[in-house]
């Protein structure tokens, strides 16, 4: 929209509208990324239109200068900021919702120090939210404006302490606890860069700090296992040691570069389950109300009297200074020596502040235990994976081991075969990856309180046990209220309470507050008083099982060399079609695209053939007639792809396609839990045994079903090709996990498709989608 603008803009000037508008994303080149501006303009009138009249009809007082995410980078903040403080706005009040905001003042209660009196319990219900959100911000004014009025700073706990919550995140100090802080640029590259990693520690009863900068992708690799060996190290010889830090960044930021550099990742898996990272915002917020309009390290200082000896002007323009030259290059030029002292001088207050803010919390937990009020600690826990996960990393770190032996650790020295053993490498783990995000938001769910749930539009908060509607015959469903609320809970999927599955939800009335749940056998007789939505990841044994095996023939045979998952192998090097008896790829004369795809697709040898074209140019046109050509000459076929709706339109197409070709013989089998029986296409719900034992007798040929289908080891080379139909959707780790089951695969696919986003951090050219890997080998439909 903003481009579309300019060129608008540019056509006022010079008279003419210019054909092409570009974006230069970050990256290492800079290249520009050119859109028709035609392309756009249509949609560009209707949303300037829409805003024209909205302002045409909007209030005669003109818009009020609402707070908003952009106004930290806006120069008319000071202008906005300063009419909201005249008018003692609502957004003033730390932690209120724009929903509560706007309850508040169809109450007439429109300012801080109006919601500051409201009278307690509330008279009136919300239309939405609770009663007990509203309470909570009215009480959060309270304290602001005793604060403000008062001229002094105002803090009191919030009781009862609710264990896992608030002050009772605080494990029993330790002389060798540590305390982190990263400086890091999102917009360095395509993935960001951690410049700067910092942490103060005691040394013979005094604070010191350590440091390591990152100017570059290989520097913030070893700055990364810097930190985390020092980390290990002191956790090792203190297993009492945590390590404090201000708000979510941190942890973020060591499960990315865990997963994007591939390396420490058990290290940080171990700290993680171990609870050694300690959340201090997280404390502070759940465990006390202050007199302070965001709950920011910066605005919670004076509370423990830190004063900081680098002025945060300095430190922002230090900060814009390193951040400008990495995302644009650094040049002939060097860090200077006073940049660098400002930085560390900013990063090394951080680290000491979060540790007088531990200490102050830790003396206020004190006061209430001397008080008789229970503030319990968490309990320790020792990191250990289980015995049977230890096994497999034990496993794939001794397979990746083996595939990376000598190979060069920079790209640019390495050959095609070392490109491709290394990728293969990289994808042993990448279900493992994936998954371990998955988990690690399932934790974070479990520690967020009711009003954060509510905020991330994932949670029932106030849940009231209203009656069992079915006792079912292994467990029953139960029927609970709730204030009605915006949230995104709907049927079908699991909801959690703590780190415990309740049930999952088979009915839902938003409006009126009403879900039954099917309680699991463990939760029969619990009724949570809050559940979060949260999606477990599935299990991918079978296809981190398939990848394992090809890297293990890799290891011991050569990725380039003859013999087994030959077609899949020639994916991860990227090499073109291996086709007999002379065919070529150019279309012949006169030749239809669905000819020259059924040629070639006869003449593959233990390889790999890619189809691309935008939406309804016939890509899967053509595959189904590919598929129908190859049955006749008795072959069988296998079909797959991410969804079972992508699957079953495929197979229905072979059908259509067999019925256009007056071709009999055609047996089609979907493989799914779920499927209903249709026009030629039979359905294989038992489980997989009963599709690979159809393709064995005969009863189908070609059969479709999800990787779970095609890459447990029983299914190595079922059948003789393989479709994968919307390969972009697929990741490359998949499409190799399903390579095993044929020795020829067909990749149908857009390649301006949108991929499907990951979970996971993964290192360079591990997170592809099957498609990117394809080396454009193949023919395009248009």
């Amino acid at each position: 929209m903003q481009l579309s603008l300019y060129s608008e803009l540019l056509e006022k000037a010079q008279g003419c509208w210019p054909d092409w508008m570009s974006v230069i994303p970050p990256g290492k080149d800079f290249e520009g990324e050119a859109y028709r501006v035609t392309d756009y303009a249509a949609y560009f009138r209707y949303v300037k239109s829409r805003l024209e009249l909205g302002m045409q009809n909007g209030d005669s007082n003109g818009t009020y200068p609402e707070p908003v995410p952009h106004c930290d980078v806006c120069r008319w903040f000071r202008e906005c900021d300063a009419q909201r403080r005249g008018d003692d706005h609502l957004s003033l009040v730390a932690g209120i919702r724009r929903q509560q905001r706007n309850q508040l003042e169809e109450w007439t209660t429109d300012t801080m120090a109006k919601l500051a009196v409201l009278p307690l319990p509330l008279k009136e219900k919300p239309d939405h939210g609770s009663r007990e959100a509203i309470e909570r911000v009215r009480e959060q004014a309270r304290v602001q404006v005793q604060g403000r009025t008062e001229k002094k700073l105002v803090h009191e706990p919030l009781l009862p302490a609710v264990e896992g919550m608030g002050l009772c995140r605080l494990p029993e100090p330790s002389p060798a606890d540590l305390f982190l802080d990263l400086e890091g640029d999102p917009f360095v590259g395509e993935s960001g860069l951690q410049y700067l990693f910092g942490f103060a520690f005691k040394n013979a009863g005094e604070l010191s700090y350590e440091k390591r900068w990152a100017l570059n992708r290989d520097e913030e690799r070893k700055g990364f296992e810097w930190l985390v060996d020092e980390i290990i190290s002191r956790w090792k010889a203190n297993p009492r040691t945590h390590v404090y830090h201000f708000g979510a960044y941190e942890p973020g930021a060591l499960k990315r570069l865990m997963g994007m550099h591939a390396t420490r990742e058990d290290e940080v898996d171990r700290l993680l389950r171990a609870s050694v990272l300690v959340d201090l915002h997280q404390v502070f917020k759940q465990g006390l109300r202050a007199s302070v309009e965001e709950y920011s390290l910066k605005k919670v200082e004076p509370f423990y009297g830190f004063e900081r000896r680098t002025p945060l002007d300095e430190s922002r323009v230090a900060m814009r200074y390193v951040e400008h030259r990495l995302e644009l290059g650094w040049g002939d030029e060097e860090l200077p020596d006073s940049v660098r002292k400002v930085m560390e001088g900013y990063n090394r207050e951080d680290c000491l502040s979060a540790s007088g803010l531990r200490d102050w919390l830790e003396e206020e937990r004190r006061k209430l235990v001397d008080r008789g009020t229970s503030v319990p600690r968490l309990p320790e826990k020792s990191g250990d994976p289980s015995e049977k996960l230890q096994e497999k990393l034990d496993r794939a770190a001794a397979l990746t081991e083996r595939l990376c032996d000598n190979i060069p650790t920079d790209p640019e020295a390495r050959s095609e075969a070392q490109s491709g053993q290394w990728l293969l490498a990289q994808l042993l783990s990448w279900h493992r990856r994936e998954d371990k995000r998955a988990w690690q938001e399932g934790y974070r769910l479990a520690d967020l309180d009711d009003e954060e749930l509510l905020d991330e539009r994932v949670g029932l908060t106030k849940l009231r046990f209203v009656k069992r509607i079915d006792a079912g015959k292994q467990v029953p469903t139960d029927r609970y209220l709730f204030d009605p609320q915006k949230n995104n809970v709907r049927t079908g999927k699991a909801v959690y309470f703590g780190d415990e599955k309740t049930g999952e939800v088979v009915a839902i009335d938003h409006i009126n507050g009403v879900v039954d749940i099917k309680k699991t056998k463990k939760t029969v007789a619990v009724h949570p008083p809050t559940v979060y939505m949260w999606d477990s990841p599935l299990r991918t044994d079978a296809q981190a099982g398939s990848l394992y095996r090809i890297g293990e023939w890799a290891a011991a045979k050569g990725i380039d060399a003859p013999g087994r998952y030959r077609a899949g192998r020639d994916m991860l090097l990227r090499k073109p079609p291996r086709l007999v008896g002379g065919e070529k790829l150019v279309p012949l004369a006169s030749e239809r695209p669905e000819n020259t795809a059924s040629r070639i697709v006869l003449a593959l040898e233990d390889s790999v053939f890619a189809i691309q074209g935008p939406p309804g140019s016939g890509k899967t046109y053509t595959g189904a007639r590919m598929i129908c050509e190859l049955v006749k000459r008795g072959k069988k076929i296998g079909i797959t792809a991410l969804s079972h709706k992508v699957i079953r339109k495929l197979l229905e197409d072979v059908v259509e396609a067999a019925r256009d070709k007056n071709l009999a013989g055609v047996r089609c089998m979907h493989r799914n839990d779920n499927g209903e029986e249709g026009d030629r296409v039979a359905v294989a719900k038992k489980d997989n045994k009963e599709a690979w034992a159809a393709l064995c007798s005969g009863k189908a040929n070609v059969v479709g079903g999800t990787s779970w289908l095609w890459s447990p080891e029983p299914a190595f080379e079922a059948v003789d090709v393989l479709f994968i139909d919307e390969a972009g959707q697929m990741s490359l780790a998949d499409v190799l996990a399903v390579s095993q089951a044929a020795k020829k695969l067909v990749l149908l696919g857009d390649p301006q498709q949108l991929e499907r986003p990951l979970k996971g951090s993964h290192p360079d050219g591990a997170e592809k989608w099957a498609e990117d890997n394809s080396g454009g080998h193949g023919i395009s439909i248009t």
